[in-house]
Order: C-alpha cells, then structure tokens, then sequence
C-alpha cells in the first residue's frame, strides 16, 4: 500500500519544486521539499513495517515490532529536517524580499497536489485503522500536514498576485512551525513506547480482575506497549487449596475478560500465587 503512496508523494513534490522554483515562489518549494521529505518518509516505513512483520525469532523472542517504532522515528528525524530547510528558505527571502511570478498554471498545480494529498491521507488513515499500525498513523498525520502547508501556499500565492511579498516567507515560516509540530509529537510518541510508559491505569485493570470469580486478591500491575499492542502482566492469589488445573482456569477467564474489556490488549500474563497471611501487601496496585 505505501508503494503507491510513495510515488504519489514523489509525483506531487516534483510539481510543487519544479513550479516553485519556475515561478520563484519560496513557499511552494519549501512545501515541495515538505512533499519529498514525505517520500523519504514512506521508504522508511516500508523498511519499518517489512521488519516489524516478521516472527518471533531466538534472538528476538518478544518478535520485532519494536522496529516499527523506531522506523516511526526516523520519520519524526525526516520532518525534523524539513523544517529547519523550510526557515532556511524563508530567511533567504526575508533577507532578499521578491514577488514569485503567479501565473493560473501555479493554482492549477496547487490545487491538484492538495487533491493527491487528501486522497493519500484518507487512504493512509483507514489502512493505519485497519491494521492498527502507529507507523501508517504517523505517516498519515504527516500528509495531514502536508495538505494544511499546501493550503497556506495557495494562500500565500493569492497575496503575491496582489504584490504582497511578505506573505510568501510568512508562509513558509508557519510551515516550519507545522512540520515541527509534527515532528515533536512523532518523536516524543514514540520514545514513550521505547521507555515502556504505562499504557492503562492500574486501579481500573485491578477493579475488573477483583470482578472475576475466584481472584482474592492482585497486585503488581503493568502494562507497556502501543495502543494498538498492548502487554500486560499482574499476579493475582487464588484459594490455596485449588488444584493447579482450577487456579489454570481462574487465569485463562480473567485473561480474557481483561482483553475484552480494554482496547488493545494482545498480550497478558498472568501470575498465580496461594493467598495466605504470610503474603499481603498493603499495596493493592502498581505500576
């Protein structure tokens, strides 16, 4: 799917430098460079999602979707670029002010790029949706992105046909702000995922195991992962004198009413313990 995507981005930033440059307009090419930065972005998600696909492996025994994130990252560097080229650019035209030569070719080529924009961010929105993947999300937000620059330029355009110079770096400024937005978020996502933050709160995953049939008591929960793959561990006492086969049974009913009722949930483990006076924690949960 992010091979046509690819080639999309490729084709709509060769429109938007070609012209920008043609007509002189620093806004539009720095929303082409936006536009390429976005094809690099999407190689680097195809790398991520042909990593992150593959199995569980001796090395890897936990599997490798931890790839994805960092590909997900790497997007995040990507824009991180684009913006400080993009206030490059607009420096250069604050410092040597110009009108970029509109003509009606210029909307044309707008237009029809913001088209290929929004039908890209559709198409990369349902399939992140479909297959819970953060690195179609991040990709999608970025062609979001894309669409709201190359509206700021078709803006920015309109004033300089008018002889309103200003505007044009102004643009490209608010689009360095864009981008670098984008990238922060991206980056700062992903690194929660890397440091294993918490993904649910405790007390609400200890209300529903205290819910189930036969648990006393449960302790030491954590939870880590995205939120479409979420792993989560906790220890829970059972009644001493169950048989291993019940206490089996107890966990396998509260693994499952744990997944159905939070959103994510792919992965639980469960830890089984007798209860007794000789093991009662004051704390009750953990993260």
């Amino acid at each position: 799917m992010l091979w046509q995507v690819l080639w999309l981005n490729l084709l709509v930033a060769a429109a938007k430098l070609g012209y920008g440059v043609w007509i002189g307009s620093v806004s539009l090419t720095a929303d082409g460079y936006h536009s390429a930065f976005d094809g690099m972005s999407n190689i680097i998600a195809l790398i991520g999602l042909w990593v992150a696909g593959h199995p569980a492996d001796h090395n890897h025994p936990y599997g490798h979707r931890k790839f994805e994130t960092l590909a997900t990252i790497g997007i995040g560097i990507m824009l991180t670029l684009a913006c400080l080229h993009v206030l490059e650019g607009a420096y250069l035209r604050f410092s040597s002010p110009s009108l970029p030569h509109v003509t009606p070719m210029a909307y044309a080529v707008v237009l029809a790029t913001m088209a290929i924009n929004w039908f890209v961010f559709r198409y990369e929105h349902t399939k992140a949706e479909e297959h819970h993947s953060p690195v179609l999300h991040a990709d999608a937000r970025h062609t979001h992105s894309d669409l709201l620059v190359t509206l700021s330029v078709l803006a920015s355009l309109i004033a300089s046909h008018f002889g309103i110079w200003l505007l044009d770096p102004i643009v490209a400024v608010l689009i360095a702000g864009l981008i670098g937005k984008a990238a922060f978020d991206i980056i700062l996502e992903s690194a929660l995922v890397l440091s294993d933050v918490s993904m649910l709160a405790p007390e609400e995953i200890h209300d529903v195991a205290m819910d189930t049939e036969g648990v006393l008591f449960c302790h030491e929960i954590r939870t880590r992962g995205t939120r479409y793959h979420i792993m989560m561990d906790l220890r829970i006492h059972v009644d001493p004198q169950m048989n291993v086969m019940q206490a089996h049974q107890i966990a396998d009913r509260l693994e499952d009413r744990l997944k159905a009722h939070f959103d994510g949930v792919q992965e639980v483990v469960v830890h089984v313990e007798p209860h007794g006076a000789h093991y009662c924690p004051a704390v009750t949960t953990s993260a």
